[in-house]
């Protein structure tokens, strides 16, 4: 699948950028990534650092009148971004994360933390501060004990309400 939208090229972009640590990659460098790429995505051939540089530095509303003509491979994309997965995370704890829209190898950047459920181990990012849950049938699980919970209060202070009105009628007669 090719992907010709800008926030693609700007996702590119931005992990090709970390990769080699600067604004302005050199060939070089482009070189490298192309052929680390080609290797995680399991290509024969490497991409080369004259066509990452055509995709990184390409205008669309300048170049062709809107037409896209360089389009990013999606396995590239892939590739590139676990490359900067690497690179990003060299020194920092890694942390699966569970998420319905991210992409397989997107880099998070976040600080992680353990489920608010006692008895769950999951470490996991979140972008609140307030207690977080790593799924929502962990938020669930813990309502429904703290439901639990609050009818078991509501019992006891029935029955000692009612053991309290059967002293009084005792202790009036």
């Amino acid at each position: 699948m090719i992907r010709t939208d800008t926030a693609t090229r700007e996702t590119l972009r931005n992990a090709i950028f970390a990769i080699c640590g600067s604004r302005n990659p050199t060939r070089g460098c482009l070189d490298r990534i192309g052929r680390e790429a080609a290797q995680v995505a399991g290509r024969r051939r490497p991409w080369t650092g004259a066509w990452l540089y055509t995709l990184i530095t390409l205008d669309l509303t300048r170049y062709n009148n809107g037409r896209v003509k360089y389009g990013i491979n999606s396995y590239l994309l892939s590739a590139v971004l676990q490359l900067a997965k690497r690179e990003a995370t060299i020194g920092k704890r890694p942390v699966m994360v569970y998420g319905r829209h991210l992409r397989e190898g997107a880099v998070v950047f976040g600080r992680a933390r353990k489920c608010a459920r006692r008895r769950c181990g999951v470490w996991f990012v979140s972008d609140n501060s307030k207690r977080a849950y790593c799924s929502d049938s962990c938020c669930h699980r813990v309502e429904f004990a703290r439901r639990k919970r609050q009818a078991q209060a509501r019992r006891r202070e029935k029955i000692v309400r009612r053991r309290k009105g059967e002293r009084q009628r005792s202790r009036k007669r």
